[in-house]
């Protein structure tokens, strides 16, 4: 009854998009298939959101200042 509209409810029901939900927490966040399947739709959710807050990666040019600024130690070489 994808699509269509109940008979108890008088409200279209919608088939549960678990494509996108299986692609977020596959490929987005890295999970296994085990690890989702166990997870409710829920907490797929908020691991996408705080996922999505996570800042970028540092690009080279602030990569290069933070390595001048905290050497590591005995190491003389940059990357």
């Amino acid at each position: 009854m994808r699509g269509a509209e109940s008979q108890h409810t008088g409200v279209a029901e919608v088939a549960f998009p678990w494509t996108l939900y299986s692609a977020i927490a596959l490929r987005g966040l890295c999970w296994t298939p085990e690890i989702f399947w166990q997870s409710t739709p829920r907490e797929v959710c908020m691991a996408f959101a705080v996922n999505q807050q996570i800042s970028p990666p540092f690009d080279r040019a602030t990569l290069d200042q933070l390595q001048q600024a905290f050497p590591d130690e005995g190491q003389s070489q940059q990357f």
